[in-house]
């Protein structure tokens, strides 16, 4: 690496997948950083070092967050928001904190409220993950090309005069070269922007996955389940209803505006393809059938 880390401590509270895989990327990709793991359980402590995803671990706020350059969150959101205030006290004196979550807004609101003087919290959402869990599925290579998103909002009061300054140089330049660093490209926007992306191409799929999950379970026909014919489509059109249930309820509440909106908006759209197919116009079902076909291979090239 020809650049020194910019963080030399850092700390991750929560060891699982993705906490997992970000120590294991900082110890392979910013080898001069020491890598400090916090988990709640004493067995995961060796689970954590066994699968070599730590220099440390520790179950110590305290002991773990002692002296830490940046402090990442990796929780469920609702949990994030509980964790900060446990930890803020334990935050050395310009200390960068920072978060994992797929919601920003909620978050952002919290800290306003606990981050207090001399440190300073911007949020981080690495669009990353596996549909399998735990430390031990966990790689160094989880975010490679994967795109992280930074809010440019930047949340803490500063003693010194140029303390703005100063903050917005850290969330938007170091922080930045940290995500870039682990294998992210990195785009910056507002919390707003965030969770109103995200709720369009990552909440509102899962949820409408979780729906139509439950609408093949509903559908019998002659004493027999429509759920026992499944094939790849179904069953890729609904692998995301296999997410936590606790994670993706945080989700859904804490970004409950946009989510409701998109759906509403959603409705619409399958009031326009209702409305076609009554018709019985089979030229206009074609076009709006082309219309989201060619929407989808334009998105794929872009996002390659």
């Amino acid at each position: 690496m020809k650049e020194g880390a910019v963080f030399k401590k850092i700390t991750i509270i929560g060891m699982g997948l993705m906490g997992g895989s970000l120590g294991k990327a900082i110890i392979k990709y910013i080898p001069d950083a020491h890598v400090i793991g916090i988990v709640r359980r004493q067995e995961a402590v060796q689970e954590v070092l066994t699968a070599k995803a730590a220099h440390e671990c520790t179950m110590s706020y305290e002991e773990g967050l002692h002296d830490a350059d940046l402090v990442v969150l990796s929780l469920p959101v609702l949990a994030i928001c509980a964790c900060a205030e446990s930890i803020v006290p334990h935050l050395k004196k310009g200390a960068v904190l920072t978060d994992m979550g797929s919601t920003k807004q909620a978050i952002i609101e919290k800290m306003r409220e606990i981050i207090g003087k001399d440190r300073f919290f911007v949020g981080s959402h690495p669009i990353a993950g596996s549909e399998k869990t735990g430390v031990a599925h966990s790689s160094q290579d989880l975010f490679l090309g994967s795109v992280c998103i930074v809010t440019s909002d930047v949340v803490g009061t500063f003693s010194h005069p140029l303390a703005h300054e100063i903050a917005n140089e850290f969330a938007l330049r170091n922080l930045r070269s940290f995500w870039e660093k682990v294998g992210c490209r990195v785009s910056v926007m507002s919390s707003n922007a965030h969770d109103c992306l995200l709720s369009a191409v990552s909440h509102v799929p899962h949820f409408l996955s979780v729906v139509l999950m439950h609408f093949a379970g509903d559908i019998v026909y002659d004493n027999q389940q429509a759920v026992r014919y499944t094939g790849p489509g179904f069953r890729d059109t609904t692998r995301l209803a296999g997410g936590s249930p606790e994670l993706w309820a945080d989700i859904a509440l804490t970004n409950k505006h946009n989510v409701l909106e998109h759906l509403n908006a959603i409705n619409q759209q399958i009031n326009t393809f209702l409305n076609i197919l009554q018709k019985n116009d089979k030229d206009e079902l074609v076009t709006y059938l082309s219309k989201a076909k060619k929407l989808r291979e334009n998105s794929m090239e872009e996002s390659s």
